[in-house]
C-alpha cells in the first residue's frame, strides 16, 4: 500500500487528509480512474447570489457574492473556513480571484460611482481572511489579478499594466497597454500577456514591463467587435485565446506570430478555452460546444446544448463536463462530443460563473448562490491490512490499520517491525497513548515532542532533563520548579538575565526553608547566603540584610548597609545601633529631612519633626506637627504655603493675629467679611478690592470713590447697572485725568458717553461726544437737504445739500448713498474730497426714481473719514419726494433726444436713418421743451438718458453703444 500517512514535507501524521494540515505545502497526489455516473458530494448556499467564478487553492474554494462578500469554503465539506466573510464594500470581482503563496488576491471592478482613490489591490491571508496588505492605485477599476512566482500582475482602467511585489504590494513597474483589460493576464514563460477590448494581445517582460513584440492585433468583426474579454491560456510555447470576433487564436509566445486561427463560429465564444494535450474546447453564444484540433485549429466536432453555456468546459474522470443555462450539467465524450446519458446534476438556477475541479470533484455555483461539489472520480481502494500483515508487508499493513482507525496496532508495527520510533510515537499520541508516545519521541531524539507529552503527563522532572538536553535554560528552570526541585530551578534561573534573578532568589529561600525543616542548618545557611547575594545584586538590600541576619552573617549585613545610599534601607539597622533621637540628628545633618522627621516623631519631638518637614517642603505635615505642639503661628505659615487659607486663618485667630486671619480669609474667598473688616479700619482700597471680588458692585463703587479711584468706581457702577452714576464717574475721571494721552482721555469720554446713552441722558452724551471729538481732532458734519423741482420716474433728478464741518479736523472722502425707491445716477455720482473745520459747501446729488408716487421717502447717507483714516458714523437724512410718471408743465424732466450729424443737430424722428449709417452721436439738452428742427441747443449738451434701438426697438440707456 503506497498511500502516505505521514507528510513527505514535514513528516507529520496526516492519515488520509488530502493535504498536510501542519505545513500546508504538500497535497496528496490522487491517481483517479473514470467511473460511470457522478454524485453530489455537498451543497452550500451563500447569503446572496454568486458574483464571481470559483477558485480552488490550498484545499479551499474562494468566491465572492454579488453583495461584495468574499467567502472561503472547505473543498472537502463546503464548510466556511473563515470566521466570517470578508466585506469588500462597493468592490466587485470581474470574473476570477487569484490564490498563491498563502494569499488571496482580489482587484475591484466596480461600475458604481465610487471614488477612484478607493480602488486597490487587496491581499488577504488564505487561512484566516485577515488583510495582509492593500495597494491603492487611484483608478476606476482593476482587472482580475494574476499571481506568478513572487509577483501580482493587474491591468487598470487607465490602460496600464502594473506589477506588484507579492510580499507587500510594492509597485515594481508600470507599463502602457493598447486598450482596457478586464480579464487576468497569462504568464507565458518570462512574459505576461494581456488581452484588451481593442482586439490586441500585448506581451510584457515579467521582470521589467518592457514590450517584447508588437501587439498581436485581430480584425474587427463589425457586428460583435474584437474584444478579448477572457483570460488566455498558455501551453508549451503557444498562447490560446478566444475573441469576441467569433474566432479562437493560437499565437507564438516567443514572436507574437499567429500559429492558427479557427473558423468563425456563428456567434462569439462565451468562455476561455480549455487546452488539453491534443484539443482545444470552448463554448459559444450559439449554444455549441466546440472542439478544435490543437496543432491546426481545425474543427473536430461541435455539439449543441439545449441552452448556451457561459462556463469553460472541465475535463475530469475521463469526461468533458459543461453547464447549460437550462440548469443542467452534462457529461460529454471528449473524443466525439456525444452527450453521455442523463444530466449529471440539475441546479436551482443557471450556472454563469466559471467552475473548477481537483480531479475527483467538480465545484460550481448557480445564480441563486448555491455552491455544489460533484464527485466524478474515486481513488483506488487498498487491500485488507490482515492480508498485508500475513504477507509480511509491515508498512502497508501499518498504513491500512491506521486508515482503518486502529492507530495503536499501527503504532506497534512502526515500533516493533519497522523500528521507526518517531512515526510510532505520532500514532500513539493520535491514539491518546501519551506515555509510550513520550518514551518513543525521546528514543527518536524528538525531545521537543517528548517534553511536551511529559508535561501533559505531569512528569516534570523528565521534562526538565529534556529541557537541559535541548539547552533551553528557561524551560528547564520552569520544569524543575514544577517538579519541586527548588535548588535546581534556582541555579538555572540564575543563569538567565536579571529579570529572572528575583525568581532564583525566592527559590533559594524555599530550598533553605526545606533544608531548615529537615534540620539541615548548614545547607539552609548556604541557601540563604545564595539568596541574599542575589537580592543584593538586584538592588533589594532589605531582603539581603534579612537573609544575612538569618544566616548569622552580621558582618555581611553591615557591608550591605555601608554600600547603601537609600536612607530607607540604611535605617533598618541604624535605628537599632543609634536609637531614634541620635539617628534623627544624624539624618538632619545629612540633609535627609523627611527621614529625620520620622525619627523625631518616634522620639516624640513634634516641633523638631515639624521643622524637618518644613525644611523638606512638606508643609502640610509640618503644619500638623506645629499644631500638635500648639505653635499656631508656625502652623498658619505652613497652611499659607499650601494655600489652605481657611486653616491658616483659623490658626492665626488662635494665635491672636486678626489682621493676618482676615488676609487669609480674603485669599480663601470670604470677601464680604474681609471687606467689612477693612472698611472698619478705613482701608478703602483693600475694602474696594474685596467688594469687587465679591461682585457687590454698588459697595465696591462707593469704596473706590472713598479711595479716590474714580475710574474703578465708574467701572463698578457700570457692573451694578447704575449707568448715570457710571457715566458721571467716567466724566469726572476724564476731566481730572493728568498725564494721560489725548486718546486715553477720549476713551474715557467714550465710556462716559456709552453710559449716558444707556440711561437716556442724551444731552450729557452729546457733551461727551464733543469732548472726545475734540481730543481726537475729529470732524463733525452737519447737512441740510433741499429738493430741486419735481421728479419723473426713470429720469435723473437733483437734490441739493449744504454740508458744514463744525468739528476740529478735516473731513475726507465725503461720499453719498441713497436707498429706498431711488438709485444713484452713476454717471453723475457726487463726492467731496475734503472739508476743513469751520467751512461749508453746497453740492448736488443726482438720483433716479424707481417708481412714481407721492411723498416717497428718500434715505440719504453721507459717509466720511477723519484725518487718521477712521470711518465715522454716517449722517442719515430722510425727505419725502413726489415722483411723476410723465413730465408735466414746468417739471424738470428728461429732455428730448437729439442727434448730431456732420456737426448739425436734427430732430429725434430722423434718428433711425442716421443710426443705421453708424453716424449717431446721442446728446441731451438742458431745456425741458423739444429743440426746434435744425436749431442748435443753447448750451453744451450732456449725455441722453434713454434711446430706442433702430434695429430691434429696444429701449435702453444711451451709454449702451450697441
Amino acid at each position: 500500500m503506497n498511500t502516505p500517512i505521514f507528510c513527505p514535507k514535514c513528516d507529520a501524521l496526516i492519515l488520509d487528509a488530502p493535504r498536510c494540515p501542519h505545513c500546508g505545502e504538500w497535497e496528496r497526489p490522487r491517481p483517479v480512474a473514470a467511473r460511470p455516473g457522478s454524485s453530489l458530494t455537498w451543497k452550500e448556499t451563500l447569503p446572496a447570489r454568486l458574483g464571481s467564478s470559483l477558485t480552488l487553492g490550498s484545499g479551499n474554494l474562494f468566491l465572492c457574492d454579488d453583495q461584495g462578500q468574499l467567502h472561503a469554503l472547505d473543498a472537502a465539506t463546503g464548510a466556511s473556513r473563515w470566521a466570517a466573510p470578508v466585506d469588500l464594500g462597493n468592490w466587485r470581482i470581474y470574473r476570477h480571484i487569484a490564490v498563491g503563496a498563502g494569499l488571496v488576491i482580489v482587484g475591484p471592478n466596480d461600475r458604481s460611482t465610487v471614488p477612484a482613490a478607493d480602488k486597490a489591490v487587496l491581499a488577504l491571508d488564505a487561512a484566516t481572511g485577515e488583510e495582509r496588505w492593500r495597494r491603492p492605485l487611484a483608478v476606476r477599476s482593476i482587472s482580475d489579478p494574476l499571481v506568478a512566482e513572487d509577483a501580482v500582475y493587474v491591468a487598470t482602467s487607465e490602460r496600464y499594466a502594473v506589477a506588484l511585489a507579492l510580499s507587500d504590494g510594492t509597485i515594481r513597474w508600470r507599463a502602457p497597454l493598447d486598450g482596457v483589460c478586464h480579464a487576468a493576464p497569462v504568464l507565458a514563460d518570462s512574459l505576461v500577456v494581456f488581452g484588451s477590448d481593442k482586439g490586441s494581445l500585448t506581451a510584457l517582460r515579467a521582470e521589467s514591463g518592457e514590450r517584447t513584440w508588437l501587439p498581436f492585433q485581430v480584425r474587427d468583426d463589425g457586428d460583435w467587435g474584437n474584444s478579448f474579454p477572457y483570460s488566455a491560456i498558455y501551453v508549451e510555447g503557444v498562447i490560446y485565446a478566444t475573441c469576441w470576433n467569433r474566432h479562437c487564436y493560437a499565437v507564438d509566445a516567443a514572436t507574437g506570430d499567429q500559429v492558427w486561427v479557427s473558423a468563425a463560429t456563428k456567434r462569439p465564444p462565451m468562455t476561455p478555452p480549455l487546452v488539453t494535450a491534443d484539443a482545444v474546447y470552448f463554448c459559444a453564444h450559439d449554444r455549441y460546444v466546440y472542439c478544435l484540433d490543437r496543432p491546426t485549429g481545425r474543427e473536430r466536432w461541435k455539439t449543441q446544448l439545449p441552452r448556451r453555456s457561459q462556463t469553460t468546459p472541465v475535463l475530469a474522470g475521463g469526461s468533458l463536463y459543461v453547464a447549460s443555462q437550462d440548469h443542467n450539467v452534462y457529461a460529454l465524450d471528449p473524443a466525439t462530443g456525444e452527450i453521455a446519458g442523463e444530466p449529471v446534476l440539475e441546479t436551482t438556477r443557471r450556472v454563469e460563473a466559471d467552475w473548477t475541479t481537483d480531479g475527483e470533484q467538480i465545484f460550481l455555483g448557480d445564480r441563486d448562490g448555491h455552491v455544489y461539489a460533484i464527485a466524478v472520480a474515486e481513488p483506488d481502494r487498498e487491500s485488507d491490512p490482515q492480508v498485508l500483515l500475513e504477507a509480511g508487508q509491515w508498512r502497508a499493513a501499518a498504513v491500512a490499520y491506521a486508515l482503518a482507525g486502529d492507530l495503536v496496532r499501527a503504532a506497534e508495527l512502526y515500533r516493533d517491525k519497522l523500528e521507526e520510533p518517531g512515526h510510532a510515537a505520532q500514532l500513539y499520541e493520535a491514539a491518546n497513548e501519551l506515555a509510550p508516545a513520550a518514551e518513543l519521541y525521546a528514543q527518536a531524539d524528538q525531545w521537543e515532542a517528548a517534553r511536551r507529552l511529559y508535561r501533559e503527563l505531569g512528569r516534570h522532572l523528565a521534562a526538565a532533563q529534556l529541557s537541559d538536553r535541548l539547552g533551553d535554560v528557561l524551560a528547564a528552570a520552569q520544569d524543575y520548579e514544577a517538579a519541586g526541585a527548588w535548588n535546581m530551578a534556582a541555579v538555572r534561573y540564575q543563569k538567565l538575565d536579571e529579570t529572572y534573578w528575583a525568581r532564583a532568589a525566592g527559590l533559594f529561600e524555599r530550598a533553605a526553608a526545606d533544608a531548615f525543616a529537615e534540620d539541615n542548618e548548614s545547607d539552609a545557611r548556604d541557601r540563604r547566603e545564595q539568596a541574599a547575594a542575589i537580592y543584593e545584586e538586584i538592588d533589594q538590600p532589605e531582603k539581603a540584610i534579612k537573609l544575612y541576619q538569618q544566616a548569622a552573617r552580621r558582618d555581611l549585613a553591615e557591608q550591605v548597609i555601608g554600600r547603601l545610599t537609600d536612607a530607607k534601607h540604611r535605617l533598618l539597622l541604624k535605628r537599632v545601633l543609634y536609637g531614634s533621637m541620635e539617628l534623627a540628628q544624624r539624618l538632619a545633618a545629612e540633609g535627609r529631612h523627611v527621614s529625620a522627621a520620622g525619627e523625631f516623631l518616634r522620639a516624640d519631638r513634634p516641633v523638631e519633626a515639624a521643622q524637618q518637614y518644613e525644611a523638606a517642603a512638606e508643609y502640610a505635615l509640618a503644619a500638623e506637627n506645629y499644631a500638635v505642639a500648639e505653635a499656631w503661628t508656625d502652623a498658619a505659615r505652613m497652611m499659607e504655603q499650601v494655600h489652605n487659607w481657611r486653616e491658616a486663618a483659623r490658626f492665626y485667630e488662635r494665635a491672636g493675629e486678626p489682621d493676618e486671619a482676615i488676609r487669609c480669609r480674603a485669599f480663601g474667598g470670604e470677601h464680604v467679611e474681609a471687606a467689612r473688616f477693612y472698611e472698619g479700619k478705613g482701608d478703602w482700597p483693600a475694602a474696594a478690592e474685596q467688594w469687587t471680588a465679591a461682585e457687590q458692585w454698588d459697595r465696591a463703587a462707593r469704596a473706590w470713590q472713598q479711595a479716590g479711584a474714580i475710574k474703578r468706581a465708574a467701572e463698578a457702577w457700570q457692573q451694578a447697572g447704575e449707568y448715570l452714576r457710571s457715566g458721571e464717574a467716567f466724566w469726572q475721571a476724564a476731566q481730572t485725568a493728568e498725564g494721560l494721552s489725548d486718546e486715553a482721555v477720549a476713551a474715557l469720554y467714550d465710556q462716559a458717553m456709552a453710559m449716558f446713552v444707556n440711561c437716556g441722558a442724551d444731552q450729557r452724551a452729546r457733551e461727551c461726544d464733543a469732548q472726545r471729538r475734540y481730543r481726537r481732532k475729529q470732524p463733525l458734519l452737519q447737512i441740510s437737504v433741499e429738493q430741486t423741482g419735481a421728479f419723473v420716474m426713470g429720469g435723473s433728478g437733483r437734490v441739493d445739500l449744504r454740508i458744514e464741518n463744525v468739528g476740529w479736523g478735516i473731513a475726507s472722502d465725503i461720499t453719498f448713498a441713497v436707498t429706498g425707491q431711488f438709485e444713484a445716477d452713476l454717471q453723475r455720482a457726487g463726492e467731496i474730497p475734503g472739508l476743513a473745520p469751520g467751512y461749508a459747501k453746497r453740492t448736488s446729488v443726482y438720483i433716479v426714481p424707481r417708481r412714481s408716487g407721492r411723498e416717497l421717502p428718500l434715505y440719504l447717507a453721507v459717509s466720511y473719514h477723519d484725518p487718521a483714516g477712521r470711518s465715522l458714523p454716517a449722517l442719515e437724512r430722510t425727505i419725502d419726494i413726489t415722483v411723476n410718471k410723465q413730465p408735466g408743465p414746468g417739471a424738470i424732466s428728461t429732455p428730448q433726444v437729439i442727434v448730431r450729424q456732420g456737426g448739425q443737430y436734427i430732430q429725434a424722428g430722423s434718428i433711425q436713418n442716421v443710426a443705421r449709417e453708424g453716424l449717431v452721436n446721442v446728446e441731451r439738452h438742458a431745456q425741458s421743451s423739444a429743440t426746434p428742427r435744425g436749431d442748435k441747443p443753447a448750451s453744451s449738451p450732456v449725455e441722453a438718458r434713454m434711446i430706442t434701438c433702430p434695429k430691434c426697438g429696444q429701449v435702453q440707456t444711451a451709454d449702451h453703444f450697441k
